[in-house]
């Protein structure tokens, strides 16, 4: 028998203040993260060692805010660095403005360049990512900020969050192929 893949939402409103309501952050199974919003920071120190992976949308925020925290915590005694996928962009910003000696640590560079805790990997749209038995594609998204849509499809089902977008076209024609194949849960967050 396979086993079912789980999506587990910690978190997916766009701000704080409502109790047990965080930003934007999905579980998948133990060890991938979706975003890495306030919702993460409710994990306990031996689930947030569990998690492997951490898949970015886009630089807001609500979307990024619990990222720091995440590495700071279990970043030093992780054997293998936290893999964190990104576009380019999004990359960037993440360099820039949060990782940048200034605002957090460069993780990246701790405690060596060579032995980091944390590693980007850079995404393009449409890519596939496969993890085990899962695969995680993106697609580009309509947003303020370059972003990007998530899918996952397992042996037993499919899901997608469509990040934060306007109406995107690829997106739903992308949904309506999967949809004909198996049993699919869609997410959505339009602003």
């Amino acid at each position: 028998m396979q086993k079912h893949s789980t999506v587990e939402v910690l978190g997916c409103s766009g701000s704080i203040g409502i109790p047990g309501q965080g930003t934007t952050s999905f579980l998948i199974d133990s060890d991938i993260l979706i975003d890495a919003g306030t919702g993460l920071c409710e994990l306990d120190f031996a689930r947030l060692e569990q998690i492997e992976h951490v898949l970015i949308t886009h630089s807001h925020l609500d979307h990024i805010c619990g990222l720091p925290f995440l590495i700071d915590t279990v970043g030093v005694g992780r054997k293998r660095p936290l893999r964190v996928y990104a576009t380019l962009p999004t990359i960037r910003a993440l360099q820039q403005h949060i990782f940048n000696e200034e605002i957090w640590p460069d993780f990246s560079k701790i405690p060596t360049a060579e032995n980091p805790v944390l590693e980007y990997v850079e995404i393009q749209p449409e890519q596939e990512l496969l993890f085990g038995e899962r695969r995680i594609t993106t697609v580009e998204v309509d947003h303020t900020v370059p972003a990007v849509g998530v899918f996952l499809i397992t042996p037993t089902g499919g899901w997608c969050f469509s990040g934060d977008t306007h109406q995107t076209d690829r997106l739903f024609t992308l949904i309506n192929q999967a949809k004909k194949g198996r049993l699919f849960l869609y997410r959505g967050c339009f602003s």
